[in-house]
């Protein structure tokens, strides 16, 4: 298999298992000389055809996440629920 192709394919599941909308919360993010910090929670805008995971964070920031290197998790419905009571807005969970 080409790079190219591994690039694609692991594209095309990052924009299935995060599409926009999702929320994640950031468990570690590594090889940044400024991370997000641990603890941030974020909404994915979209994901790049590099396989990066594009975010707009809770704190204004909108540095992108690496699934392959970077920690997170995505918020379960109870979580969503929760911050849709809190006004945080609307979110997705992984089905």
């Amino acid at each position: 298999m080409t790079e190219f192709e591994k690039m694609r394919r692991l594209s095309a599941r990052n924009k299935r298992l995060y599409p926009p909308g999702t929320r994640i919360e950031l468990l570690r993010m590594a090889d940044e000389p400024f991370p997000v910090r641990s603890g941030t929670r974020g909404t994915v805008v979209a994901c790049d055809d590099g396989g990066n995971v594009l975010m707009e964070w809770d704190d204004g920031r909108t540095l992108a996440l690496r699934p392959d290197v970077d920690r997170f998790s995505v918020l379960s419905q109870e979580e969503c629920e929760s911050e849709e009571k809190e006004g945080v807005g609307p979110c997705q969970t992984m089905s």
